[in-house]
């Protein structure tokens, strides 16, 4: 019998015995096999039950709200700031749909987006890149985190951004921009 054939056996067997005890260890009414129901019930001699005090009004301290977007630096180094054309500053949704099609271009998958940038991924040779692109005012700076692992996936090892790769998404990008 295979391995996996006999653990199914056991645990089906194992099912059916404690199918079979069960009703034998509960009683009619539910209460465990041992303990009288009759001597759970208060006595009849016992005091009512006293309502608890009323507790005093506690003060609610405001909401924290959260950092704006970018509070902290984005992960990874500096690897190359665009320039965004006077026709889109301001517009973050505008460049970051720009981004994202010029990324979609190049097989370079959106991670996430939220307000002020965009998180773009690329799993090529065993090589894995994340690129972080952040709009402040008319530049978009670009930060990468670049990893070489192993074929299983299990080590990475850190390394310098692939310079074609940042060649060819610029390009993309300021295609998209309208350059």
């Amino acid at each position: 019998m295979k391995p996996m054939r006999l653990l199914t056996c056991v645990w089906m067997s194992a099912a059916v015995v404690a199918a079979s005890l069960l009703p034998t260890l509960l009683r009619a009414d539910d209460a465990p096999v041992g303990i009288d129901p009759t001597a759970m019930a208060p006595a009849a001699d016992a005091p009512a039950p006293v309502a608890p005090a009323p507790v005093a009004p506690v003060a609610i301290a405001p909401a924290v709200t959260a950092p704006p977007a970018m509070a902290v630096a984005p992960a990874g180094e500096l690897v190359q700031t665009l320039s965004i054309p006077a026709s889109l500053v301001g517009k973050d949704e505008a460049i970051r749909r720009a981004v994202a099609a010029a990324a979609g271009s190049l097989t370079w998958i959106v991670v996430s987006q939220q307000e002020g940038e965009i998180v773009l991924r690329l799993n090529h040779r065993g090589v894995e890149a994340t690129l972080t692109c952040v709009v402040k005012d008319s530049l978009l700076p670009i930060y990468a985190e670049v990893y070489k692992v192993d074929k299983i996936g299990t080590h990475k090892s850190r390394m310098a951004m692939v310079p074609r790769w940042l060649v060819h998404l610029s390009k993309a990008i300021n295609q998209q921009f309208g350059r």
